[in-house]
This record gives C-alpha cells, sequence and structure tokens, in this order.
C-alpha cells in the first residue's frame, strides 16, 4: 500500500511539474508594452502589478505562428521576380492565413483589424475588466498557432517638426507661411544643378498623423491622391510641408506620384498597408511614437510588424530620427518607427553644422541609427515657407530614393539604396554648440549637445550623431550611374565561405568607401534576449585583397549586434586591382539574408 501511494505521489508530483513548466511556457508568451517598455509574463501573479502601471489599454496585439512569405518564397515558386506580383501573391498568402487561425481561434468577434501582409491580427479588449485582461490573453496563448500576444497601451504619434515661440521664430524666418520665395532648384543637400531625374514612374507614400488636401494649388502640377484618411480632427499642414520636399513641382523627386494615407485613420500602423495596396514603392514616416508621458515608447510588436512589412512586400521605408535631444522627456531617444532596423532613420543638419535637437540615442541594440542626415534644420521650403525638425530631412532621402529608383537599370531594394546613400554621403559634419534660437514653449530642458559627441563607431562605420554624414544627392546619382546594377552583389550566407563583391582599380592614396547593407530577418525576440549579443553568433568579415590575395585590410561586420550596415573607408597604399570579399566564419549565418556593396 505504501509503495502504492509513494509511486501515486510521484506520478502526481511529476504532473504537477509538467503542468507548471506548461504555465510557464504559455506565460513567456505574452508580453506587457507598458511605459517602461516592453515585458514578458514570467508568473502569473505578476501580471495585475504590470496592469496597474498601464494606462489606455487598447488592444491585443496576437502574432500568429506561421512562416510569413517572403521574396525568396516568391523566386523558388516563379524561378524570378517581379515586385508587384510579389505583393500581390504576400497579400493573398497572409490574408488566408490570418482568416483561417481567427476562425480556428474562435475570437472573430474580438478582431478590431488585421494586417494583410503579415501575421499580425488586433483584438479588441477596452471594454474587458483586467482580470479578463490576462486570463483572455492565458486562453490565447496556449493556441499552438499563436506565436505571442502583446497586451498593449495607446501610443502616441507625433509629428518631428519643432514649434518657435514667435519671437525666435520671426527673428530667423523659420516659421512655415513666412517667406515662400520660389528658387529655381533645390538649395539643400547638394541637388545637382540641371538634374534629369525627377522620379518620373515612381509612388511616393506619405503616413503621416495629419491631412493633406489634394486641392491645394501647389499640389496641382503632380498626381497625389490620398487613400485613407478617416480623422478629421488631424488637421495642420505638416503632410503638405512633407510633401513639398520630396515631391511636387517645388520639391525633389517633381515627377513622382503621391499618395498619402492618415496615420490614425487605422491603429498599429496598419495604413502603411493601405499606401503599399496602392503601389507606392517608398515611404515617407515624418512621425515618432511616445506614450502618454512623451517618453518615447518602446514598442515590440510595432517592431515586429514593421520588419514584416519590410521582408514581406519589399517596402522601403524612411522615417525621422526625432527632435528628442532639445525635450528632456525623449532623452534625445531615436523613436519607432526610425528606430526599426529595416527602416532607415535620418537626422538633421543645417548648412554647417548638426542640429542640436537631432535625436541620436538608440533604444537598445540597434547600432546603425541614424543611417544618414539630411537639412532639417532653417529649411526654407519652396511655396510654404521655413521649417525646423527631421520632419523635413526625412522626405529630402525620400525624394532622393525616388531619383534613384527611377535612374537604375535595375530594380533596387532597400540595402541597395541604403548602400548607395551612405557611401556616397558627406561625413564633414561638425557639431554646434547650444543657442537659444532652438528654444521651445514648452517642455524643453536645454540639453549642452557638446556632451552628445558625434564620435565615431568602429563597429559601424558610422557616426553616433550623423551616421554615414550629410545627404549628398549629386553624388548619389553618380555612384549610382558608376555602378548602375551589376556591381551590386546581392548574396545569403549560409555557411563558411569567401564572397567576392568586386573588383576596382586604385591609385595610391586613392580612398575607397565601401558600404554594406544587411537586411535582417522579420523578428521580435532581440528585444528580449541576447540574440544578437551572443558569443557563439556567426561572424563575417570584410576584406580587401590584392590580386595576390594577400590582405590589406579586414573589418568584422559585428553580426552579433543588430547594425543594418556597415560602412567602411580605405586609403589605397599602392596602384592596382583590389577584390572586395565577404568572408563568412560560421557556419550559421542565417541572421543575415543579404547584403549589398558600393564604392566610391
Amino acid at each position: 500500500m505504501k509503495r502504492k501511494f509513494s509511486l501515486l505521489l510521484c506520478v502526481f508530483c511529476l504532473s504537477l511539474i509538467g503542468a507548471c513548466k506548461l504555465d510557464r511556457k504559455i506565460e513567456s508568451k505574452i508580453v506587457f508594452e507598458t511605459q517602461e517598455g516592453s515585458v514578458r509574463m514570467t508568473k502569473k501573479s505578476n501580471y495585475r502589478k504590470i496592469l496597474d502601471t498601464m494606462n489606455d489599454l487598447s488592444s491585443y496585439s496576437v502574432e500568429l505562428l506561421y512562416e510569413p512569405y517572403t521574396r525568396d518564397d516568391f523566386i523558388e515558386e516563379y524561378g524570378y521576380f517581379n515586385q508587384n506580383f510579389f505583393r500581390e501573391m504576400s497579400r493573398i498568402y497572409h490574408t488566408n492565413k490570418n482568416l483561417q487561425l481567427v476562425k480556428e481561434l474562435g475570437v472573430e468577434e474580438y478582431v478590431l483589424d488585421m494586417s494583410n501582409y503579415s501575421p499580425f491580427v488586433y483584438l479588441d479588449m477596452q471594454s474587458m475588466k483586467s482580470d479578463n485582461v490576462y486570463d483572455f490573453a492565458y486562453e490565447l496563448a496556449r493556441n499552438v498557432n499563436v506565436e505571442e500576444v502583446f497586451i498593449s497601451e495607446d501610443r502616441i504619434a507625433k509629428t518631428m517638426d519643432i514649434e518657435l515661440e514667435p519671437t525666435i521664430g520671426l527673428d530667423y524666418g523659420l516659421v512655415g507661411g513666412g517667406e515662400t520665395t520660389i528658387t529655381p532648384r533645390i538649395a539643400y543637400d547638394n541637388y545637382p544643378t540641371n538634374c534629369t531625374l525627377t522620379g518620373s514612374g515612381i509612388n511616393i507614400g506619405i503616413l503621416d498623423p495629419s491631412s493633406l488636401d489634394v486641392t491645394d494649388s501647389r499640389l496641382s502640377t503632380c498626381n497625389v491622391e490620398v487613400v485613407i484618411d478617416t480623422v478629421s480632427s488631424n488637421d495642420g499642414d505638416h503632410g503638405l510641408a512633407v510633401a513639398l520636399v520630396l515631391g511636387t513641382q517645388y520639391g525633389i523627386a517633381s515627377g513622382s506620384s503621391i499618395y498619402f494615407a492618415d496615420e490614425a485613420s487605422r491603429s498599429n500602423m496598419l495604413c502603411l498597408e493601405n499606401l503599399i495596396d496602392a503601389g507606392c514603392d517608398v515611404v515617407n514616416m515624418s512621425f515618432g511614437y511616445f506614450n502618454v508621458l512623451d517618453q518615447v515608447k518602446t514598442d515590440a510588436s510595432l517592431e515586429g510588424y514593421i520588419d514584416y512589412m519590410h521582408n514581406s512586400t519589399g517596402v522601403i521605408m524612411v522615417a525621422a530620427s526625432g527632435n528628442g535631444l532639445c525635450y528632456k522627456s525623449q532623452e534625445g531617444k531615436i523613436p519607432l518607427p526610425a528606430a526599426a532596423a529595416n527602416v532607415i532613420a535620418v537626422g538633421s543638419h543645417d548648412e554647417t553644422y548638426l542640429s542640436q535637437f537631432s535625436s541620436c540615442n538608440i533604444l537598445d541594440d540597434v547600432y546603425s541609427k541614424p543611417e544618414i542626415v539630411a537639412c532639417g534644420d532653417a529649411r526654407n521650403i519652396n511655396a510654404y515657407g521655413g521649417a525646423i525638425g527631421t520632419s523635413f530631412s526625412a522626405p529630402a532621402v525620400t525624394g532622393t530614393i525616388a531619383l534613384l529608383l527611377e535612374g537604375s537599370s535595375v530594380p533596387l531594394n532597400k540595402q541597395q539604396i541604403t548602400a548607395l546613400l551612405t557611401c556616397s554621403a558627406d561625413p564633414d559634419v561638425l557639431c554646434e554648440p547650444l543657442v537659444d534660437r532652438y528654444k521651445s514653449s514648452t517642455n524643453v530642458t536645454y540639453v549642452d549637445t557638446i556632451s552628445v559627441y558625434n564620435t565615431f563607431d568602429e563597429s559601424t562605420g558610422l557616426y553616433k550623431r550623423a551616421g554615414a554624414g550629410k545627404l549628398d544627392i549629386t553624388k548619389a546619382i553618380e555612384t549610382l550611374s558608376y555602378y548602375n546594377g551589376y556591381k551590386f552583389c546581392d548574396l545569403t550566407l549560409a555557411e563558411e565561405e569567401f564572397y567576392i563583391l568586386g573588383l576596382k582599380y586604385v591609385t595610391i592614396g586613392q580612398t575607397i568607401k565601401v558600404s554594406v547593407a544587411l537586411n535582417r530577418i522579420a523578428t521580435t525576440y532581440w528585444l528580449f534576449g541576447t540574440q544578437y549579443r551572443s558569443e557563439d553568433m556567426p561572424h563575417v568579415y570584410i576584406e580587401l585583397r590584392t590580386t595576390d590575395d594577400e590582405v590589406l585590410y579586414t573589418q568584422p561586420l559585428n553580426t552579433s549586434y543588430f547594425a543594418s550596415v556597415k560602412l567602411i573607408s580605405y586609403t589605397a597604399q599602392r596602384t592596382g586591382n583590389i577584390a572586395f570579399y565577404l568572408h563568412s566564419t560560421e557556419a550559421e549565418a542565417g541572421t543575415i539574408a543579404r547584403a549589398v556593396y558600393t564604392v566610391s
């Protein structure tokens, strides 16, 4: 009898241990996105304490468990690549998968919105009590078709322009609606004289928390369409100013078509998909997400969604890095969407100096932000007036991308665009001491930006505040024309191997710049662990060698960090041919999907 009782007790204890492990596994799939950041659930008893700190709970972001549809899947299926056809197939695949799994989960009545290009669906929880919030999330997490459940606070989208006190703004002629002189050419970012590229045939999207009046006479010379705008309270001319920088007859890509979406018309940045459906090649996002305390909001589900958009649609995304160096609450941190690894983040400078407000501090381990800076400081926008903020440096880069897309003989992806922009950028940017003219009317701390040094980071080849340097439109177009198409290397690193990128004849004293841009596979795990910091991660090196195989230069790409670009410069010590290699030293190099380069 005692033996039988002991055996039953042992079985009971093992079952209890197994149940506890299962509970922990289920709970680990639940993530609370609080004001302080993303917190993964560890013990059920902790959930009430976490929920008590959260305000304005909005929705469950549910990441379903299935493999997304990517460019590689399309090529494997069809044997070639066509961007529009790829997007169409991606939309059909993700929509059908999401509808199927939502039905299997039995949550159709709770669906607020659903992605058509990623495994994300969004469920309503505003009417639930706090106890029900967790219980519902737990039941979702129990399902094998659910990857993760995110419980989120409302996020606030803010434009990246700076409102100046009137007396200061008028002294410097910086207030929108002031000076509206039409100049015969773009006066910033080294726009080329007599440029023949206009962005013709390229569709530019503007995702913005504002509105755009398509009847405005300043938009009359180009094709402009509002694809979604359901929020009447989002007025203001921020969207117009952005459009006048990147396109229209007054901007950089005057021949492009412009499509506008009000960010607030759908939650969770899903209006981006309306722009993708409209056929946009590149999307400008001159805003950032913050919490109710005006702090930069970390948001794992949004980060994951942005990565999926990049990999499942191929859309090129450009975002303002933010103006947080002059706001105490923001601590100079770069907000989403600019903080996402697969988004090109753009900081600001004026004619001579880096802007003292331009955000440059990273939230986590994304070490390559911003990638570039453009003129967003005291920029006089044709037919509009003066404006300040990274809101207006981002569209300068977006318009330039439209020129490059038009001018290329082959389709360009985000990595190739990043390589072109960073390799052609002008690194000669100086920091400016603090002066009063950037004083804002509210919530400002005078930050001595001299203490935020524009230090050089050898791990990325970028500067902390300036990235690769100032946007140089002329040099970018010249670099494209020299390397048009055949000089790009598009590869997947999967095992220990040497990959030759190209060969170039150089003379003594000539400086070579090589930019290797990386594509990260969509994931949200890196925000919670050490996936990209592990010592066991693969190492990939960029190497320069002579034709006799003598190594002249070697530098690790630091794939253990979440960087989207590596820029190197090398001054030739001899005349002759130099070969460029990527050298993968690990068999498991799957964290890099593709790498491209360009040389100036």
